[in-house]
């Protein structure tokens, strides 16, 4: 009956998920990659499997291990991030933008980020 329109209206939520969170962990990555420098990514490996007419988020929004992959390679980034925040001159700055755009998402506190990430992938296993 309506299966159809459904289902189209599960692929746009989770790619509005999938957008926010690889937003928000993008924020967190930013001070790590201005002072590393160049980090490894294991991401640029995986957009070359895509075809060239999607775009990534299209394409890992609906690929579940793909999706897995780049949250995966993500968050070891993302890690060092929360690690840094916990005695960083820069930790002011850093929660600012942080809650800003966590408030931008409606999402109430910056516990969030970290759940973000747990959520995403625990998700996926009743996703497709």
């Amino acid at each position: 009956m309506n299966n159809g329109n459904t289902d189209q209206k599960k692929g746009s939520l989770m790619k509005r998920k999938v957008e926010q969170t690889l937003d928000i962990i993008d924020l967190c990555n930013a001070p790590i990659r201005k002072e590393v420098g160049v980090i490894p990514d294991d991401e640029d490996e995986m957009r070359k499997d895509i075809p060239a007419l999607k775009s990534y988020t299209d394409a890992i929004s609906t690929n579940v291990p793909l999706l897995r992959a780049a949250m995966k390679s993500r968050s070891c980034v993302f890690c060092r991030v929360l690690e840094r925040i916990q005695d960083d001159r820069d930790k002011i700055d850093l929660e600012e933008a942080i809650e800003r755009k966590c408030h931008n998402l409606q999402v109430c506190s910056d516990k969030f980020i970290a759940a973000a990430l747990s959520t995403a992938l625990d998700s996926l296993d009743n996703v497709g």
